[in-house]
């Protein structure tokens, strides 16, 4: 089962997003309204897909980033940054995260970028 964590300040922005992505299926999607409990899950289980929210009072979603890249087994992890602020997307892919999505967020575009996202899953051979 692939891991993605949300990272967002607002608890229904956060709620929304854990629900878009559990849709996907085969997914469990953890929502942190705190980024530094989510920087402290990520280093016991690094995930396999991160959203972001840009704007919060402890850390912005860039700060986070950085952060999270300085972990163990994360500094590979996808990330997708969610905001309205203008100005923000090509500084977050300057950076590296993977996608950016405006808010307010398109369901069937979050569901997408994530997939897109996760790592290939294992075929299972046919027998025969």
């Amino acid at each position: 089962m692939n891991r993605i964590v949300i990272v967002d300040d607002s608890l229904v922005s956060g709620l929304l997003l854990k629900h878009l992505v559990n849709r996907v299926g085969g997914i469990c999607a953890l929502a942190f309204q705190e980024p530094m409990e989510a920087l402290t899950h990520c280093a016991m289980a690094a995930p396999d897909v991160v959203v972001v929210d840009y704007k919060m009072p402890s850390l912005d979603g860039l700060t986070f980033v950085e952060a999270l890249r300085s972990l163990p087994g994360c500094t590979a992890v996808p990330v997708v940054m969610v905001t309205a602020e203008a100005g923000v997307r090509e500084r977050a892919l300057a950076l590296g995260f993977a996608a950016v999505l405006g808010k307010p967020v398109e369901p069937a575009f979050v569901r997408e970028t994530v997939l897109r996202l996760l790592p290939p899953r294992p075929r299972l051979s046919a027998a025969g």
